[in-house]
């Protein structure tokens, strides 16, 4: 991604609400929701774009080296050919809420994984700054798919002392990696 790639923020604001129905419905495809705590996204190029492109709006950037630093930020995010990116969400809805996830969920990050044909794929954090010790409510995940198993369905899996699930989806790997592109 370059920043020419993006709009200025008054071009963009022109044609806002279209892409906003865009991205909604690209999104409701990919999101995958369990219970009311937890919520995931899998992330290709198209969501990510929407994102640096959303940013660029809303904060009226039109410098270039902050544009550039903004697609530093999220370019970790868009998957590679052979990769699946995942955003995980730990819905927080009050202070008590945030007290109890501070206390009870350290690790449930690394505790996310991926799985294509019941075979948990090969995961790290899409960022170097993980702890551990520390736990945030969103965690930026990528997953190997090999070969073998790119035409797998998708599920996720949650194994924390705190929250266990496994949640099936009708996605298949291939659709979801690298190089699937969004609308």
């Amino acid at each position: 991604m370059r920043p020419e790639d993006f709009l200025p923020p008054e071009e963009y604001g022109r044609i806002r609400d279209e892409e906003l129905d865009r991205i909604v419905e690209h999104k409701r495809k990919r999101r995958i929701d369990y219970g009311d705590r937890l919520s995931f996204l899998f992330e290709d190029e198209y969501t990510v774009r929407h994102q640096v492109q959303e940013v660029i709006y809303m904060e009226s950037m039109r410098d270039r080296r902050e544009i550039e630093d903004l697609i530093a930020t999220y370019e970790p995010m868009v998957p590679g050919e052979d990769e699946i990116s995942l955003t995980a969400f730990y819905l927080i809805y009050d202070e008590r809420d945030l007290e109890e996830f501070n206390a009870r969920m350290a690790g449930w990050e690394s505790a996310v994984k991926l799985l294509s044909d019941g075979r948990e794929l090969e995961g790290r954090m899409a960022y170097d700054d993980y702890d551990p010790s520390r736990p945030k409510a969103v965690a930026y995940l990528k997953f190997r798919v090999p070969p073998e198993l790119r035409d797998g369905a998708v599920a996720i899996r949650v194994d924390h002392p705190a929250l266990s699930a496994e949640i099936r989806t009708s996605l298949r790997a291939r659709e979801l990696m690298g190089g699937a592109h969004g609308p």
